[in-house]
């Protein structure tokens, strides 16, 4: 008689939502492991693609200003370091 597997395979769907939930939670970890760092990201639009909880205090407590993932964070807050060169580079 043939044994039943008590395992079923996973879909693909499940199999990638399990992955992105993992990755998800890896990100978090990362970025809120200190209290002591800041850490934020935009993308090419200068919008937030994420921050930790640090970034967030900072600029609420300097700025007076709440911030979301997509937002443009004003140049006020940042001045000339999100605006183009972010690098010059000097040739001999």
């Amino acid at each position: 008689m043939k044994k039943k597997n008590p395992f079923r395979p996973i879909k693909p769907p499940k199999i990638h939502s399990i992955n992105n939930q993992t990755n998800t939670n890896l990100l978090e970890a990362i970025l809120e492991s200190s209290p002591h760092i800041i850490i934020f990201a935009l993308d090419t639009q200068y919008r937030y693609m994420a921050f930790n909880h640090g970034h967030k205090q900072v600029i609420q407590t300097i700025w007076g200003k709440e911030i979301a993932l997509g937002m443009k964070p004003s140049l006020d807050i940042f001045g000339k370091a999100i605006t183009p060169p972010f690098m010059i580079v000097q040739s001999r």
